[in-house]
């Protein structure tokens, strides 16, 4: 059920709502970054969970993007697994 309930809120995530949830953060994503990262992150949100899929997952993200974008999707990501895993 909970990868069900993720699953719909980054389906529903616009560029604009991302942009907001980084800064809520400290995490500065550009428009130009996160127009590439949000499709690839609906799509494959799944494989941040697995820690070899994740490497390839952002080592995707550097390519498209660069590494510091990486490191920041990374960070975002990770944080908000973090606090998901607390409440679930």
């Amino acid at each position: 059920m909970s990868k069900d309930i993720i699953n719909y809120y980054l389906q529903s995530l616009t560029v604009p709502n991302a942009i907001y949830l980084a800064s809520t953060y400290s995490i500065h994503l550009s428009q130009d970054e996160v127009e590439i990262i949000l499709p690839i992150l609906k799509q494959h949100w799944e494989w941040y969970l697995d820690e070899e899929k994740k490497q390839c997952f952002l080592k995707d993200i550097a390519a498209l993007t660069s590494n510091e974008c990486a490191k920041k999707v990374d960070m975002l990501l990770s944080t908000l697994t973090n606090k998901l895993t607390r409440f679930i």
